[in-house]
């Protein structure tokens, strides 16, 4: 008669195994382990191509990116206002012979600087319309450069254009104005963060994929596309998130106003915006 150990005659319950079992982890298959080590890696790597994209690396490459920048931005911007200047002298001019063009956008302007006004004989020659111009300029960013990256400078012009509308520093009212905003503003807005950050995995993705190319050539086909619709990606929501930022201040800066009792009845005019940018920086 063979005898039982007392382990054995155990009742099923008693005999299960911990909730962590060391051989069940040991037999899950590799493939999950790389999985999980490659999105670990994707969302690093995302991390970084965020940095990249936010100009956030600065130094002498940054500094002679912006440089560059900036020159591209004040040419397109003098343009620009020469194109508005010509369009202004001809709509202003008596006698002027006011085509669809010119009242359309169409700036006619001289060759260099020696614009020929209207009725001296000399035929006005067709320029690029101001619209135009302006989108050019807008083009390489909404404000003067100050970052080496479009995305950068994106997202710093809200700050900018909020500062030159109604003298409130962003950065300073930016999170009083989180803890007054509906909830639904605050969704947007964090449901836009959350996108342009999956972009930016996208191309963490995108550097992956190029590894396996070193054996494999048409992954650097699937890592060149990835990383490129990653940056389309990521343009097109920083756009969207610095909308959203600078909308948030145009539509709540009264309610900041007053909520620090600085009285606001009609319009955030530059003058409320100054005071409750004086509050907020206590005197700094």
């Amino acid at each position: 008669m063979t005898r039982t150990s007392p382990s054995s005659r155990a009742p099923p319950a008693q005999r299960r195994s911990s909730p962590i079992d060391s051989s069940r982890v040991a037999s899950l298959p590799s493939w999950r382990w790389s999985l999980a080590g490659a999105g670990l890696a994707a969302e690093a790597l995302g991390r970084v191509a965020e940095w990249c994209w936010m100009g956030s690396w600065g130094g002498p490459p940054g500094r002679a990116l912006t440089a560059w920048r900036r020159r591209r931005w004040t040419l397109a911007a003098d343009r620009y206002h020469a194109a508005l200047q010509a369009k202004a002298r001809l709509l202003l001019s008596p006698g002027a012979a006011l085509d669809g063009g010119a009242l359309g956008g169409t700036a006619r302007v001289g060759a260099g600087s020696n614009e020929a006004a209207p009725g001296d004989g000399a035929p006005p020659v067709p320029g690029p319309g101001t619209d135009a111009l302006n989108a050019a300029r807008n083009r390489i960013a909404l404000a003067e450069p100050r970052s080496p990256t479009w995305m950068g400078d994106r997202m710093l012009a809200a700050g900018i254009r909020v500062r030159a509308r109604y003298d409130l520093d962003l950065v300073s009212a930016w999170p009083r104005l989180w803890l007054l905003v509906p909830e639904e503003v605050r969704g947007r807005i964090t449901s836009a963060r959350d996108d342009l950050a999956s972009a930016a995995r996208l191309a963490g993705w995108g550097v992956l994929y190029l590894l396996p190319a070193l054996w494999w050539w048409p992954a650097a086909l699937i890592g060149a596309a990835c990383i490129g619709s990653a940056w389309w990606l990521g343009r097109h929501r920083t756009g969207r998130l610095a909308d959203l930022v600078e909308a948030t201040a145009d539509v709540h800066g009264r309610d900041l106003a007053r909520s620090l009792g600085i009285d606001c009845p009609a319009e955030f005019t530059p003058a409320i915006g100054e005071s409750v940018t004086r509050v907020l920086r206590k005197g700094n």
